[in-house]
């Protein structure tokens, strides 16, 4: 019930001007007004706060907010990766796993999952691929196994991402506006002479020495059968960066209040957000200690009886 009257109020509240429609990506298929509006309750949007404010269909501080809450309400996660599953990004199966069943996802769930609310909500929004390079040696060559999104507002293009586990900004970062301070650190997204576009964040410890986090080509071309055959490389394949991550369940990059909560090889750590600065530690032995620590800390319901293999203690 709740979601269906939260889709009349947004309805009245977004509801799209009377121009030309944007174009979602072809073959991707738009969200519904009750899928936006049940996506708002699982963010905990204050419609209140947003009926004073009245932020305009595609403004930037409805960009904000999304994105803001969307960081702090749906957790970046593998497990069904790690589990051996398949990962869907289309329409119906974002919605009915992480908004109705409150679970979290990877980059191309959460990413796609924000793109069809934002285009919803008529911001000229799309998605690009993306090499990661956090890490990575500088003559390392590394495949297309991340998505972000750009958004256009105003005549600029901003830089979206809800799906990078933990070292991305929950703030939009504009491209090509220098380096631009956040909550949880200084970014910088700049075209280089090679037709890319480097994404890098500040080095805490040292100013004025940026680490690169990701790149992607500054003129895009991607079609939905490269975000499916990347998806595909991305979950399935042993050298790809999340084809090595599902030989241990990995949950990251979710923030509570002042903090930063990560769960990786069986160590919860809890960072933070400003800072980095590691806040406490704690190592999991047992799946029923997991399983508690999934639910407390991050919001997720998972069923047992499946993560003896990773090394957790049987129930």
């Amino acid at each position: 019930m709740l979601p269906r009257l939260l889709s009349i109020v947004c309805c009245c509240l977004f509801r799209p001007p009377p121009a030309a429609p944007l174009l979602l990506t072809p073959g991707v298929l738009p969200a519904s007004a009750s899928d936006v509006a049940a996506y708002y309750a699982r963010i905990g949007l204050d419609l209140g706060a947003l009926r004073t404010s009245a932020p305009e269909p595609g403004s930037l501080p409805l960009l904000r907010a999304l994105l803001s809450r969307h960081c702090r309400s749906i957790p970046f996660e593998n497990l069904d990766v790690a589990r051996g599953g398949a990962v869907d990004f289309s329409t119906p199966a974002l919605f009915e796993k992480l908004v109705d069943r409150r679970r979290g996802g990877y980059c191309y769930e959460q990413n796609f999952l924000l793109y069809t609310v934002l285009h919803h909500l008529s911001f000229e929004v799309s998605p690009v691929l993306c090499r990661v390079r956090w890490n990575k040696a500088e003559d390392e060559a590394t495949a297309f196994t991340h998505i972000a999104l750009l958004a256009r507002i105003g005549g600029g293009t901003w830089l979206v991402d809800a799906g990078m586990s933990g070292n991305n900004s929950i703030e939009p970062i504009r491209v090509g506006g220098g380096e631009q301070v956040a909550a949880d650190g200084t970014f910088r997204a700049e075209e280089r002479g090679d037709g890319s576009t480097w994404f890098e964040v500040e080095h805490r410890g040292e100013p004025g020495r940026f680490l690169p986090i990701y790149n992607f080509r500054t003129v895009r071309w991607e079609t939905l059968p490269d975000f499916e055959v990347s998806n595909y490389f991305s979950y399935s394949f042993p050298e790809a960066r999340m084809g090595r991550i599902p030989h241990r369940p990995f949950v990251g990059g979710f923030v509570v209040g002042e903090s930063k909560l990560s769960l990786v090889d069986k160590v919860f750590t809890e960072r933070d957000y400003v800072t980095g600065q590691v806040v406490s530690k704690m190592e999991i032995e047992s799946e029923v200690e997991l399983l508690g620590v999934l639910k407390d800390k991050f919001g997720l319901e998972v069923e047992g009886g499946w993560f003896e293999k990773f090394g957790y203690k049987a129930a």
